[in-house]
């Protein structure tokens, strides 16, 4: 389990690295209405017609699930951990609202 956890918790770092990258990437592009206001669609459509500014928006919204995904499967498996790895009862939550921020 121990190894399971730190193989997520290497992927998870990895990927708030790159949803911030992405999301400095939106910013500095003027994507940030690239998929309008409809959310988590894109201009209402799950796959967007291409455009520059929908596709970085977009991506960003992708990677950024997909991250979710893999913080909440993290979670779960270090809370459920916490009795063997006590650190874990204040880590779990900090990673989530690290999150949420993001």
């Amino acid at each position: 389990m121990r190894r399971m956890l730190k193989g997520f918790a290497v992927a998870a770092t990895a990927g708030m690295f790159i949803v911030l990258l992405m999301g400095a990437t939106v910013t500095n592009t003027g994507s940030g209405e690239g998929c309008g206001r409809s959310w988590p669609l894109c201009h209402g459509q799950f796959i967007p017609e291409y455009a520059f500014e929908t596709m970085v928006e977009y991506s960003h919204r992708l990677v950024t699930g997909i991250e979710g995904l893999l913080i909440a499967g993290l979670s779960l498996g270090a809370w459920l951990s916490r009795r063997r790895l006590p650190e874990m009862k204040w880590l779990v939550p900090l990673m989530i609202v690290t999150l949420l921020l993001q």
